[in-house]
């Protein structure tokens, strides 16, 4: 196991030059503002969502471990065409 502190709380990813994407485990502790980012991807609820707030793609992929909360296991990919515009899709398994 490893210890908790050598895990970042988020993380901030550039895809494709331009399309900013903040990760966070739990949605409540993010300080910056949703609008900031084009996605932010969270988790901590297990449940599969895909929303928006404004521009902005709130997304929580659902939980790829054993079953919580009697919610499905699942994941999401998100699929980008060459204008930059975002498609998800949620994948049960």
């Amino acid at each position: 196991m490893f210890p908790v502190e050598q895990f970042p709380n988020n993380k901030v990813l550039i895809i494709n030059e331009n399309i900013e994407i903040y990760v966070i485990h739990d949605l409540d502790c993010m300080y910056d503002e949703i609008q900031d980012y084009n996605i932010v991807i969270h988790g901590h609820t297990h449940k599969p969502e895909e929303k928006y707030v404004g521009n902005t793609l709130v997304l929580n992929p659902g939980s790829f471990g054993p079953i919580r909360f009697s919610l499905p296991i699942s994941l999401a990919t998100i699929d980008f065409d060459k204008d930059n515009k975002f498609t998800v899709k949620f994948h049960q398994i």
